[in-house]
């Protein structure tokens, strides 16, 4: 149960929030929550129960997470939702927050809402928040997607409710959006060049295939298989794979599981003589896709079969029957897909205020992060000066 001191029900703005723990929920709630996925006004797999509920039981065992749920007060229908957890004050951060639920392998949060009361529900949510007696002091948002549809709301809503949004960190992301003009056209002609020169040379090795696997056909065997290729890699030297921690096997064999059983999941590779070397794990929320991880045979490292796969799948994109509007890659700035990517979105990393103690608190927090970054620039600088 949601302890002692949290406001467990509010209505404002035509919407009931009710906050619940996520241990709570029945069955029936979860079906709630799924059919508001699929209406979302931004579609997002990391607040999907397919993530949510896994993550839950092998990521934050033991974590007390909080659902926030809006309703509709007329039509009782569920408009929004949100996961996120208490965290006490750090040396980082100052002050108790209502966070954002995410995990290691989260690379986007925020809120479902149904398109029809986007408003409402956020006008609702940013009140509850900033009622006074909250056991926090601000909320916050990792890796929020502030060029998208759900980001733009928040930030006017915030604005017309005079919340400050208070941005700690910001970077571009590399997406894939679905237009008029194929995406190979856009790349440069020097790019298509080495990716073809790459390919022919790995085609003489044997029958090079690209192989797209979509909602059931995603099986246990194709999940085992990303997972033994993913473990070959750096990743698996260092123990950050999936497969170095059981934990997190798991997690991905259940939530590939679960996003396949309601056609939300697509795997692609590449296969060489029948044997896949490189492979990519992606998954569908409404008409948004996430990449999610890849995996290549560093046996074949000089041919590039990670990029070769992204290559072929980018040569693909136009004529697959996937009814998505845009693909987030979930890299950070710098990732190689940028190469092939050419869209992108504004990520953002913050914490929104409510009150007076967290604007005092975050305020001086700002100003040490903005001298933080003139002394990173300035150390640059220097160095680069004695180099030269």
């Amino acid at each position: 149960m949601i302890e002692v001191g949290y406001v467990g029900r509010f209505e404002s703005n035509g919407c009931e929030l009710c906050a619940q723990s996520l241990d709570d929920l029945e069955q029936v709630d979860i079906e709630e929550w799924f059919g508001l996925e699929c209406r979302a006004v931004e579609g997002n797999c990391f607040l999907s129960p397919c993530f949510i509920m896994p993550a839950a039981r092998h990521l934050a065992p033991g974590s007390k997470l909080i659902v926030l749920r809006i309703r509709s007060s007329v039509s009782r229908r569920l408009v929004g939702l949100g996961v996120f957890e208490i965290q006490r004050p750090t040396w980082r951060r100052p002050v108790s927050c209502l966070v954002a639920f995410r995990t290691v392998h989260s690379f986007s949060t925020g809120l479902l809402l149904d398109g029809s009361a986007t408003p409402a529900a956020l006008r609702c949510f940013i009140r509850y928040v900033s009622l006074p007696g909250q056991p926090w002091h601000a909320v916050e948002f990792t890796d929020l997607n502030v060029s998208g549809s759900f980001g733009a709301a928040f930030m006017e809503q915030l604005e017309r409710a005079q919340c400050e949004w208070c941005e700690r960190e910001s970077y571009r992301r590399a997406l894939l959006q679905r237009a008029a003009q194929r995406p190979t056209d856009r790349l440069t002609a020097s790019c298509k060049r080495d990716l073809n020169r790459l390919r022919r040379r790995l085609q003489d090795s044997g029958k090079l295939e690209f192989v797209m696997s979509c909602g059931s056909a995603v099986d246990a065997l194709q999940v085992e298989e990303f997972l033994r290729l993913e473990n070959l890699g750096w990743k698996g030297r260092s123990s950050s794979s999936l497969l170095a921690r059981e934990h997190h096997a798991t997690f991905f064999r259940e939530i590939a599981a679960a996003f396949a059983e309601r056609g939300r999941a697509f795997f692609y590779r590449l296969t060489l003589d029948g044997v896949t070397i490189a492979s990519a794990s992606n998954f569908m929320s409404g008409d948004v896709g996430y990449a999610f991880k890849i995996g290549w045979d560093p046996k074949y490292a000089k041919f590039s079969p990670g990029s070769l796969n992204e290559f072929a799948f980018l040569e693909q994109f136009p004529d697959l029957a996937l009814s998505l509007r845009k693909i987030d890659s979930g890299a950070l700035a710098g990732s190689f897909i940028e190469r092939l990517w050419k869209d992108s979105c504004t990520m953002s990393m913050g914490y929104v205020p409510t009150s007076a103690h967290g604007m005092m608190m975050l305020s001086l927090m700002r100003r040490a992060w903005v001298m933080r970054r003139a002394g990173a620039r300035l150390l640059k600088w220097v160095v680069k000066s004695r180099r030269t």
